[in-house]
């Protein structure tokens, strides 16, 4: 996490399906915020980034129409709404993952950040 750079795609293949991009964008605006483009933008980059990342790298790599504030505006909102944790790193600062719908625990590498999600065998499909 410390000093590496890290490229954000925003134009990556995302993990999520657009029936669950339309259902986060749902949850955020009964959140009370306003889903622009630059906001899509960011929220398609969080939910395709497959390992923990800080609110600043996130940051660093989106273009200049996404301000910093609304970075940590959207991951705080995503926490609230489980759909993202957070997670204390090696020198203290906090890195977020992603966590999608389904019920899962996480494999997180802890020298490079990598996650791998474990299904839960235990857990039963929604009702």
């Amino acid at each position: 996490m410390g000093g590496a750079k890290v490229s954000v795609e925003t134009s990556v293949e995302t993990r999520s399906t657009e029936a669950e991009s339309d259902s986060l964008e749902a949850a955020l605006r009964h959140e009370g915020m306003r889903i622009t483009a630059p906001r899509r933008r960011l929220l398609a980059a969080f939910v395709g980034c497959r390992r923990l990342i800080t609110a600043q790298e996130l940051y660093r790599g989106m273009d200049r129409g996404v301000g910093e504030a609304t970075v940590y505006r959207l991951l705080n909102a995503l926490c609230r709404l489980d759909k993202a944790r957070r997670y204390v790193v090696g020198d203290g600062e906090i890195a977020y993952l992603y966590c999608g719908n389904s019920h899962h625990h996480h494999a997180i590498c802890l020298d490079c950040g990598g996650v791998e999600e474990i299904a839960c065998p235990l857990s039963r499909p929604p009702d």
